[in-house]
């Protein structure tokens, strides 16, 4: 899949800008030989993934299965692409196990050959191509976009929203990514914005709340899976796998709640912890573990500070090495477990957690 075409037979209008440019399904013989010409000029002679051919045409493999959508200038194929969302995909041929490395979706396109002629290469033929191609197959109900993206343009597609995946196929002259994006995600980027509509993105640098991803707003618009589907519970399995990685842990679960949830459940798990622990409070979120640990009877004392003021790390020390008697009871040199949470939402000040290790067994 390349923006990059050669020039194929016939004049190429010098001055692109004096045309109209319209977008079609092609549907004539003159259309679908323009389109072996450029498919040619672009993945024989320009990118070398094909041999050259000495009538300078190259007639896709899957042709008779493709839906090509060409951009006009005049009457002269200036650009192209095509989509097909029967299997085998192209990618079935050069990964094994396609579907293992794609997300939970109902039906998905491969989307191949684009192609702009040279002269139009900084005009609106791409965008229109990229538009109407995932608007024809979103109405075949179609939600999941798959490339081989050139690696000369992977900069491009990673600002549409398409994520790598598996390792690039292909030869070095013409080195391919396999990508995929959601058509939902798609469709929100730029290239579907007219001029006067486009907006920036707002960075928010406070605590919350947290920007979310194209990826994640365009998968929770799907439409749901059966928590007894496969897929489900594939992707929940895996889910699992990965967060007991990032915790260290043997097993995880995941719970449908807020944080505060999260953190009853630290506190009960804490009940199995022998001994007087800790429990640090400098903002909102420290204080309702402090609830947590009331209502769980843990045996702690609490060490408060006002809200976004920094822990005083020589008193924490100093609390370890001397039993510390107030609060709730009195904790000993060491003390077995320390609950606290690393951010709240009163300061956006992260709460290093080396000071709290060397005071921890």
């Amino acid at each position: 899949m390349s923006q990059q075409a050669a020039q194929s037979r016939g004049p190429i209008d010098c001055h692109p800008q004096h045309r109209k440019l319209s977008f079609k399904i092609a549907s004539t013989p003159a259309e679908f030989e323009a389109i072996h010409r450029l498919n040619h000029a672009t993945f024989a002679l320009e990118i070398p993934q094909h041999v050259p051919s000495p009538i300078g045409r190259l007639v896709d493999r899957y042709h008779s299965d493709n839906t090509y959508v060409v951009c006009l200038s005049g009457d002269t194929v200036v650009g192209m692409v095509a989509g097909r969302c029967s299997r085998p995909f192209s990618l079935d041929q050069k990964l094994r196990d396609l579907d293992a490395y794609l997300p939970p979706h109902r039906k998905a396109v491969e989307i191949r050959l684009l192609a702009v002629a040279p002269a139009y290469r900084h005009s609106a033929v791409f965008a229109g191509l990229v538009r109407m191609i995932s608007r024809h197959f979103q109405d075949k109900q179609c939600d999941l976009a798959l490339i081989s993206g050139t690696v000369r343009q992977l900069k491009l597609y990673r600002h549409l929203g398409f994520r790598p995946f598996a390792s690039p196929v292909g030869t070095d002259e013409a080195l391919y990514q396999p990508m995929f994006v959601t058509l939902a995600a798609l469709q929100r980027t730029d290239l579907f914005r007219s001029r006067g509509t486009r907006t920036r993105t707002v960075a928010n640098f406070l605590p919350g709340p947290v920007a979310i991803s194209a990826e994640v707003l365009a998968a929770a618009a799907a439409a749901p899976i059966s928590h007894r589907d496969t897929a489900f519970i594939e992707q929940l399995g895996h889910v699992r796998s990965r967060l007991a990685q990032l915790a260290g842990a043997r097993h995880a679960v995941v719970l449908v709640g807020t944080g505060t949830l999260g953190n009853d459940v630290v506190a009960a798990q804490l009940r199995g912890v022998d001994g007087h622990g800790l429990v640090l409070s400098n903002g909102e979120f420290g204080e309702r573990l402090i609830d947590h640990a009331r209502r769980w009877h843990l045996q702690f004392s609490a060490l408060q500070y006002d809200w976004g003021r920094p822990f005083d790390w020589s008193q924490l020390q100093r609390s370890s090495r001397d039993s510390v008697r107030g609060g709730s009871g009195a904790y000993s040199a060491r003390p077995p477990l320390v609950f606290l949470t690393q951010r709240n939402d009163c300061s956006p000040r992260a709460l290093p957690l080396a000071p709290i290790s060397a005071s921890t067994p």
